[in-house]
């Protein structure tokens, strides 16, 4: 039994920090254990003490890097890790490959495959969004957090993050996803078969499951910019 959880972490965890961002994927993932639990002692007689120890598969989709690990709660250790590069597009300024993404996820989980998990946790940078179609595709590059289009001058006048802020009272900067998409709806580049866009997490989570379905953490939501956490909806 498998729990796909989805969530947020900050990608700028200061140096030092860095087991903050598993710290935050294991608690988040102990609850979906917890479930578990709950739902095996409701199905099962054989007592849960007498189960093997739980794992949780832990995975880190960083601007540089992507981590995966896979963790033992009650003796809190890690079974296992593996690592591989994440890059930009060349010529492409700050945007990522999503596939590319998905596809060395999923040879990273070729390689931990000898250790089984119960849990699964995503952290993911922030900000950054990708456009995908009526099957669950992706149809644009990655647009990162580092993406510098909203600089640049709308109207003439001030930045298209600039106009942003001042019409909707929210602070609005280059490379959040409501501003990259502002800029992309007003220069006509969302292609035509673009239904709606995610977080790279998001993708990975919707490419892993085999899902269409568009669903964005609110907490990652509320990195877009322009997203009210009280109302649980963007403005």
């Amino acid at each position: 039994l498998a729990a796909v959880l989805f969530f947020d972490v900050d990608d700028n965890f200061p140096p030092g920090k860095r087991c903050d961002r598993w710290r935050y994927i294991f608690n988040w993932a102990g609850f979906c254990r917890l479930k578990i639990d709950l739902w095996r002692k409701k199905n099962y007689s054989k007592s849960i003490q007498e189960e093997e120890p739980m794992n949780t598969l832990g995975i880190d989709i960083g601007t540089t890097s992507i981590c995966m690990v896979v963790y033992q709660e009650e003796e809190k250790k890690i079974l296992v890790s593996r690592s591989a590069s994440n890059a930009f597009l060349p010529r492409e300024g700050f945007r990522q490959d999503a596939e590319t993404i998905v596809r060395k996820v999923q040879n990273l989980l070729k390689e931990v495959s000898g250790f089984p998990f119960d849990a699964v946790g995503i952290s993911t940078q922030m900000h950054g969004i990708v456009y995908v179609n009526a099957k669950g595709e992706a149809v644009t590059p990655l647009y990162t957090w580092k993406e510098e289009c909203g600089n640049l001058p709308f109207r003439g006048r001030e930045s298209y993050a600039e106009y942003l802020s001042r019409m909707t009272g929210y602070p609005m900067y280059t490379g959040y996803g409501s501003v990259t998409h502002f800029y992309l709806r007003e220069t006509g580049k969302i292609p035509a078969d673009a239904q709606g866009f995610v977080d790279i997490g998001d993708y990975l989570a919707m490419r892993l499951t085999g899902s269409t379905r568009r669903r964005v953490n609110e907490s990652l939501a509320a990195s877009f910019g322009g997203f009210d956490l009280k109302k649980g909806r963007f403005d």
